[in-house]
């Protein structure tokens, strides 16, 4: 459903040119409007106590890791965009920056 309320609205919005292509903008908010299906209880309440209290140790220990590589990620890609905006970037956006001093007093 979501998928197919994403294509018809973007397509309504994109595509229509008649004035109830906006019904696009409608089609688009519909899934949020419905919302996702939640499973109410524990996810694990057909395993025994002991088993059901690893699992539920295992997914925490699977949080933190996903949570810390996900920060490692992002501040890996921030920092090498960051060099990269620097060294390739910069020169093209402001060319008197690399020129020479006596480049950058002739007229």
């Amino acid at each position: 459903l979501t998928v197919a309320c994403g294509v018809g609205g973007l397509g309504l919005l994109c595509l229509v040119k008649a004035h109830w292509r906006w019904l696009g903008l409608a089609l688009l908010a519909l899934p949020f409007a419905i919302g996702a299906p939640e499973h109410s209880g524990s996810a694990f309440a057909d395993l025994d106590a002991s088993a059901a209290l690893q699992m539920q140790q295992l997914a925490g220990e699977f949080y933190r890791a996903t949570a810390l590589a996900s920060a490692l990620q992002w501040l890996l890609l921030g920092a090498l965009s960051a060099l990269a905006v620097a060294r390739w970037l910069s020169p093209l956006l402001n060319p008197m920056a690399s020129a020479t001093p006596l480049e950058r007093t002739a007229p």
